[in-house]
């Protein structure tokens, strides 16, 4: 096989007056560039040069030493209408995000690990291959993964095969009554599925389902971008995941000892109430938006950050704040929220008033009143 060594620039540290240059390695064989890591794994980076039938080595070689080739990077391959087949090596068990996406002369994918780690946003979209890979009840598995949603019909019930790790993100909706998630199961993006209930099997490690159909991460990590601190925060613990935008139920109460709201966990919605209770501190992107129906959201004292816009919902929606500190938000917060009356501590009324991000944001800003029942309260 013809080698070109190369080393290309990653990234430039002025940690002192002189600098410091870190390099990734890579090597190319066979016109596909291949990444060289610190554990001794290898991934094709770039295989856009690369034409008719690919097999793809079980090692590559560099500086003398041998890296086993795991995975086909994100868009190794995007858009590569050359390529007619691809072979892999068994050591290969993650497809990145739109690896062979708009490959329109791939009708062949063979070898791989017997079950992927990852399979990316779109990786397989586009191709021939997967226009013709054969389905089961109207799923097209592979690899562990559900590559393909071509459902004609919205399901009653749905019990995805036990064994399958995940959905791939962007190959379908899924919508229905109720789904099924098995034991193995462990990522879909929470926009993919729509349907009235979530149930989990009660041994997945990574999920959990609550009486209202929604869906949690038991012990898990998510972050997001924080504007005032300009900085990346992580959040670890118990995450609603997916709330069931199509429920029935009036109300929905997120399950105790929730930390964070993840994005677009309630999105779309239907409930007229939503409950969040104390513990939660984050509310993510996108969690209240196209909330068709809703007239009151009740958020505990114990919220550090809400990202809230566009939540649509009943022309006259009430939201209880019950923090006495005012949450952090974004730059630009509470976006087409003039319907809503937001109420919080009587005492911290002034802070929340004094807040050029909540302040004009809202049509009123009240007091929580101490005895006026609310629309979300039990006897109002």
């Amino acid at each position: 096989m013809r080698k070109i060594y190369c080393f290309s620039l990653l990234m430039l540290l002025s940690m002192t007056l002189c600098g410091i240059v870190a390099v990734a390695q890579s090597v190319t064989v066979d016109n596909i560039e291949y990444l060289i890591r610190n554990d001794g794994t290898a991934a094709i980076s770039k295989g856009k040069s690369a034409t008719g039938n690919v097999v793809i080595p079980a090692e590559v070689e560099y500086d003398g030493k041998k890296y086993s080739v795991v995975e086909v990077g994100r868009w190794a391959f995007d858009s590569n209408t050359a390529i007619t087949s691809v072979e892999l090596p068994v050591s290969v068990n993650d497809i990145g995000t739109q690896a062979f996406y708009g490959c329109t002369g791939l009708v062949s994918i063979t070898g791989g690990a017997e079950t992927f780690e990852n399979v990316g946003d779109y990786a397989l979209t586009n191709t021939p291959w997967l226009a013709n890979f054969p389905a089961e009840d109207g799923l097209k598995y592979w690899k562990g993964w559900i590559i393909d949603v071509s459902q004609s019909n919205v399901f009653d019930e749905l019990h995805i095969k036990e064994g399958t790790v995940g959905l791939m993100g962007n190959s379908g909706y899924l919508r229905g009554k109720t789904i099924y998630l098995p034991k193995s199961f462990g990522y879909f993006n929470n926009n993919d599925i729509k349907v009235e209930k979530f149930v989990v099997d009660k041994e997945n490690p990574t999920f959990f389902s609550d009486d209202f159909g929604a869906v949690y991460k038991k012990n898990d990590e998510t972050n997001f971008y924080s504007d005032s601190e300009t900085k990346w925060v992580f959040i670890t613990g118990q995450i609603l995941y997916k709330a069931p935008d199509k429920s029935t139920a009036e109300t929905f109460v997120v399950a105790e000892g929730t930390v964070c709201l993840d994005q677009s966990a309630c999105y779309q919605g239907r409930f007229d109430r939503i409950i969040v209770p104390e513990g939660c501190e984050y509310v993510l992107h996108s969690n209240f938006r196209d909330l068709s129906r809703c007239k009151y959201i009740e958020l505990p004292s114990t919220l550090k950050y809400i990202d809230m816009f566009d939540p649509c919902g009943d022309s006259q929606m009430e939201i209880v704040l019950k923090a006495k500190e005012v949450p952090d938000t974004d730059n630009n917060p509470f976006r087409e929220c003039t319907h809503i009356t937001l109420y919080v501590p009587k005492e911290s009324l002034d802070k929340y008033l004094a807040d050029s991000r909540y302040n004009g944001k809202f049509k009123e800003i009240k007091a929580i009143p101490d005895d006026a029942p609310l629309k979300g309260d039990i006897n109002g």
